[in-house]
């Protein structure tokens, strides 16, 4: 028998709801961050690196 192991997922999904109505989808992934739409099959997605200009240049900071 083999070596046993446990591997951690390579992206990880959230679901996006508006009073109790999801909206879409975010998958964070280690090279970049996407969003699916309810009711859409495919993803758009921004690099970590893009996400971050953005957030930094439009977002406001926040205490944890």
């Amino acid at each position: 028998m083999g070596k046993k192991t446990i591997r951690r997922a390579q992206s990880e999904d959230f679901e996006i709801f508006d009073d109790n109505v999801k909206v879409g989808t975010v998958r964070v992934k280690p090279n970049a961050i996407l969003w699916k739409r309810r009711g859409k099959q495919s993803w758009v997605g921004v690099s970590i690196e893009h996400f971050a200009e953005y957030v930094e240049g439009h977002g406001t900071e926040k205490e944890r």
